[in-house]
């Protein structure tokens, strides 16, 4: 079941940006789960799970509300609790280098499990792509 939260905040999200249709149909297609690549619009290193990728793509658009996105080619890797790389938005190469760690957030935020460690499932639960440890544009 898809919680209508989420998709409301993606659809605002892309009410607000100036990327292409072609690519926020490709980051509702990677939101849906439909397999493979939304359209050689989003392009990923083998492995990269999706939900980390569509995390990436959020947060870029949320920062960079007023860029003409085309495509993002997002080379990361990925722990149990982190996803760490960079992103580069065509057209015109911006570069944004990244760090999302639901453990770091679940640290921030004092969530713990019931053996005192991070509650990383929590925290990306309740924080999703809010999870950036950092998240800064290179160029």
């Amino acid at each position: 079941m898809v919680d209508s939260t989420i998709v409301q905040s993606i659809e605002s999200i892309l009410r607000s940006s100036r990327a292409t249709e072609s690519f926020k149909q490709a980051v509702r297609s990677l939101h849906s789960g439909d397999s493979g690549q939304p359209g050689g619009h989003i392009n990923t290193n083998t492995g990269a799970p999706p939900v980390k990728v569509l995390r990436v793509a959020l947060k870029i658009l949320e920062s960079l509300p007023g860029t003409a996105i085309e495509q993002i080619s997002v080379n990361a890797v990925s722990g149990c609790s982190n996803f760490t790389g960079e992103a580069v938005l065509e057209p015109g190469g911006t570069r944004v280098s990244f760090n999302w760690d639901c453990a770091w957030r679940a640290l921030e935020e004092d969530m713990r499990d019931p053996f005192g460690d991070p509650d990383q499932m929590k925290a990306a639960r309740e924080y999703g792509y809010q999870c950036f440890e950092t998240f800064e544009i290179i160029s």
